[in-house]
């Protein structure tokens, strides 16, 4: 197993439903990683779980977004280390998502549920360039309150017009359809796709094979 890196947790706030907000220390070497990317969290003698990484690079501070089910055991004790021991143990990091600076084309964001993390992330370190094109954020979810996030996104729209965010509840539309309806030439636009595989290769379908498609599910 590569090395693992362990690190403090400093907070963990219940943001909606059964979505926790992890803020972690970096640990005492700089962990290095780029937005976009994910961990493999340790709990036990349980298999690793894959989580994204929910901010850009900071120097300080590491964020995950943890889905706790309570059907779910892994996550169950997974957020009785964060309570209990402060603790986070993972290795990585790994996958191959990232901001695409060049070309200089829009960037449009599908993500579910929790797969808004690593779309948070790029989105963070794309709104620090200057010359960053037009983005756009398609963010689905089962019902109005697992938004947990709706509040800092609409704030984001507010700070910049490059920047447009649509939430879809996927009881009353399908995000492909959304999204189909408000573009229609996907050639010169960068999309990323974020969530459950069968979402993602569907999007892709759905979209024509898109020629800048990127997903971890497709690494």
């Amino acid at each position: 197993m590569d090395n693992i890196i362990t690190v403090d947790v400093l907070s963990h706030t219940e943001l909606s439903g059964y979505v926790m907000q992890v803020i972690a220390s970096q640990p005492a070497e700089k962990f290095r990683y780029t937005a976009g990317q994910y961990v493999q969290l340790l709990v036990d003698q349980d298999p690793p779980r894959p989580f994204s990484i929910a901010n850009t690079y900071d120097d300080n501070s590491i964020e995950f977004h943890v889905r706790h089910a309570p059907d779910n055991p892994f996550t169950k004790k997974l957020i009785q280390q964060i309570k209990q021991d402060k603790k986070l143990n993972f290795t990585g990091p790994f996958g191959e998502l990232r901001y695409q600076a060049y070309p200089k084309y829009p960037l449009l964001f599908i993500a579910a549920g929790t797969g808004l993390a690593p779309c948070k992330a790029i989105i963070e370190e794309a709104l620090k360039d200057k010359d960053h094109p037009e983005i756009y954020l398609y963010w689905t979810v089962r019902k109005q309150a697992d938004l947990y996030w709706h509040d800092k996104l609409v704030e984001w729209t507010k700070k910049t017009d490059k920047f447009k965010y649509t939430p879809v509840i996927s009881t009353e539309d399908r995000i492909d359809k959304i999204v189909l309806k408000n573009h229609m030439d996907f050639r010169k636009i960068h999309v990323y796709a974020s969530g459950p595989e069968e979402m993602v290769l569907d999007i892709q379908q759905k979209l024509s094979a898109p020629p800048y498609f990127y997903s971890d599910w497709l690494s």
